[in-house]
């Protein structure tokens, strides 16, 4: 009995139960909160194309150790590399900023200074790479890479180990792990590169015969490539089936070099405090357009690339979301999750929203360039690709109907390629200048990828070219 009256059987689990109800939402934990602090684990793997792992749907069995990732993770098929060759990709990836916002650097020989091996974008030491973000909020950070991903090319940013090494994934792991175990009573950040899964494939392992044997001794090599980009060699089906066979076999045994990570983590208990990331700088291609292996166009082949992101919590681990995203937004993504401060400057932004099962904000667009043979960029969007190959010269195509890309719709569609082209030379000469000197922060010896292109093709500052991007108010 109240002052009330008599309360009704049941009456107080049903008020106790509605109070409970309203007052859920106001302390329901944030979802994301517990990963901040985590430590983050990101593997990267070269020349890795989405379409070629069997986490993505692909019919061979490629990545066995990595389709155990993405089923307690989150997979993105539709993401786009920056750029379609390693060291481009990787410096757009790593400081999250597009190629044309990077400055181009050359990388001389060790043993002749006076020589010349490659002039690319490259970090700049105002670059804000994500060692150095994690760094500066207190983590301890390592790095384990080769090739390109060198001190003089400036990826030695922000790490307290930096161990550029030529060698074997396998051979790599162990250090890996060590170093891990040796670090654990901190948080930790560390980034594992490989290019065991590059051409010549198998260079890294045994060949196994794992699919199958042809009657071809056909390999991608450099010389293989520049002859068939010149019309000199004319790959047969069995070429293609057997260097496609030698690359799943690559990517199938260097999957399974990242089996004593990844169950190293699994019995200490860091995969319970670790978000791990696996993606790749670019993919490759065979024969679809005319070329072979990389560096050259901007088909699917060679800019799609794999996205798997995996921690504890995860809102329905195993989905792919299906939104277009690209490699210069896995940083700003690690930064979110891991409550890393995001640095001025960086260009991506974070797929937290859709980690947590949140719908897209809207269209995104994604761009790639940077190719070698000076093709000028690409611009994608949900439904097209536009790829500027010259300025004369111009590609449309529907990605849903012809994923393929075999079928140019540029003449048929002069509006969208239009539209499609203005977002390019947009983004190209954005804050960084596709003339212009640079941002502002930056001196005006600045130089940028895409004025080395605008040489290439002769086009100064009075081409009909120029004029037009200024009129639009794309060049100042």
């Amino acid at each position: 009995m109240t002052a009330s009256g008599p309360v009704r059987r049941g009456a107080l689990p049903v008020l106790a139960l509605a109070l409970f109800a309203l007052a859920a939402p106001a302390c329901r934990r944030d979802p994301a909160a517990a990963w901040r602090g985590m430590n983050v684990v990101w593997i990267s793997f070269d020349s890795v194309r989405a379409d070629h792992c069997s986490f993505d749907g692909y019919a061979r069995q490629t990545t066995p150790q990595l389709d155990l990732l993405a089923a307690r993770g989150v997979r993105f098929p539709k993401t786009v590399a920056q750029a379609p060759y390693t060291l481009p990709s990787y410096a757009s990836m790593l400081a999250s900023r597009y190629v044309a916002e990077l400055a181009v650097h050359e990388q001389r020989d060790e043993k002749d200074a006076a020589k010349v091996v490659s002039v690319a974008p490259a970090p700049s030491p105002s670059d804000a790479l994500v060692a150095e973000a994690f760094h500066d909020s207190g983590y301890r950070t390592a790095a384990f890479v080769q090739s390109w991903i060198s001190a003089p090319l400036g990826f030695d940013q922000g790490w307290d180990l930096f161990r550029h090494a030529q060698e074997s994934l396998k051979d790599k792991v162990p250090h890996v792990v060590d170093w891990i175990e040796k670090n654990r009573e901190r948080p930790f950040f560390v980034f594992v590169y490989s290019t065991d899964t590059h051409y010549p494939f198998l260079h890294a392992h045994e060949r196994r015969y794992l699919y199958g044997r042809y009657s071809s001794t056909f390999e991608f090599t450099l010389d293989t490539i520049q002859d068939v980009r010149a019309g000199k060699i004319h790959p047969s089906a069995d070429d293609v089936a057997n260097a496609m066979a030698m690359y799943d076999e690559g990517l199938h045994d260097t999957d399974g070099d990242l089996a004593p990570l990844l169950a190293y983590l699994d019995f200490t208990g860091l995969m319970q405090k670790t978000i791990l990331v696996f993606n790749a700088d670019h993919g490759e291609e065979f024969d679809e357009h005319g070329v072979i292996s990389h560096g050259q166009t901007y088909f699917d082949g060679v800019v799609r690339t794999p996205l798997v992101i995996a921690a504890p919590g995860l809102e329905r681990p195993g989905r792919a979301v299906e939104e277009l995203v690209q490699n210069i937004d896995v940083a700003p993504t690690l930064a979110e999750m891991a409550g890393v401060d995001r640095p001025r400057g960086w260009s991506g932004r974070s797929l937290v929203p859709a980690l947590l099962g949140r719908p897209a904000e809207g269209p995104h667009t994604a761009f790639s360039e940077g190719a070698w043979t000076f093709w000028i960029g690409s611009v994608v969007t949900e439904d097209r690709k536009f790829i500027l190959v010259t300025p004369q010269e111009r590609m449309l195509f529907d990605t849903r109907k012809d994923p393929g890309e075999t079928s140019n719709l540029a003449a048929a569609d002069p509006d969208r390629v239009r539209s499609m082209y203005h977002a390019l030379m947009k983004h190209l000469g954005g804050p960084s200048g596709w003339i212009a000197s640079g941002a502002a922060d930056r001196p005006p010896s600045y130089e940028t990828w895409m004025k080395q292109v605008m040489g290439h093709y002769g086009l100064g500052e009075e081409s009909d070219v120029v004029k037009e991007l200024r009129s639009l108010g794309y060049l100042h």
